[in-house]
């Protein structure tokens, strides 16, 4: 993949729970690394769940190889356009070592769902 297709300024995220003293738990999530990847749009669905349309969103995100990238960690985009900040959070499903080099990762994201 040509250098320039990685256009997409992404942090890496990593969920951490901690106690809140009171029995229960809060869940954080820290950026672990920032990377340049590329984002494309594959398609989505809707479904009715709980008395209310859930929408999803699939996408492929490619990056740069790196060990130790599991399912647990989410990523997050943050572009801004005409002065407002838009977040986009989206949630790794699948993980390929692209053709077995240890060059990219393949990520099929879902977006639009809490994990």
């Amino acid at each position: 993949m040509a250098i320039g297709k990685m256009q997409h300024r992404l942090a890496l995220q990593n969920r951490s729970t901690t106690a809140d003293g009171g029995g229960g738990t809060d869940t954080d999530w820290s950026t672990v690394d920032t990377v340049w990847g590329r984002i494309e749009n594959k398609g989505g669905s809707e479904r009715f769940f709980g008395d209310q349309n859930e929408g999803r969103t699939s996408h492929l995100i490619t990056i740069r190889f790196r060990r130790g990238l599991t399912t647990a960690y989410r990523i997050l985009y943050s572009f801004t356009t005409e002065g407002v900040t838009y977040t986009r959070t989206f949630n790794i499903k699948r993980i390929e070592n692209k053709d077995e080099r240890d060059k990219y990762l393949e990520l099929l994201c879902e977006e639009g769902v809490a994990t």
